[in-house]
């Protein structure tokens, strides 16, 4: 099952709205795996300066980050993932 994390910061004025389209995705989606992480917590901080993200709202899908720093609208948020997904095989 693939695995989709939104990296979030409670400061971030996306970060609400990148979290309810995330939701949305995942109920439409569920072979996918949503974990929402706030960049706050030391060990989610790592994890994401470990995938190069500094920024919010970012969304990783497995390891690779596809939108990162803004907000996309929702379309362009799933077709990033049918792109990651094709080129995974």
């Amino acid at each position: 099952m693939p695995r989709l994390r939104l990296f979030t910061l409670p400061t971030c004025a996306k970060c609400p709205e990148a979290k309810k389209m995330a939701e949305k995705l995942a109920k439409e989606r569920t072979d996918i795996k949503l974990d929402v992480l706030d960049m706050s917590d030391t060990e989610n901080y790592i994890t994401a300066l470990q995938l190069q993200i500094a920024s919010t709202p970012s969304f990783v899908l497995e390891d690779t980050p596809i939108c990162v720093g803004y907000l996309p609208s929702y379309e362009e948020l799933k077709r990033k993932i049918v792109e990651h997904e094709k080129k995974r095989g």
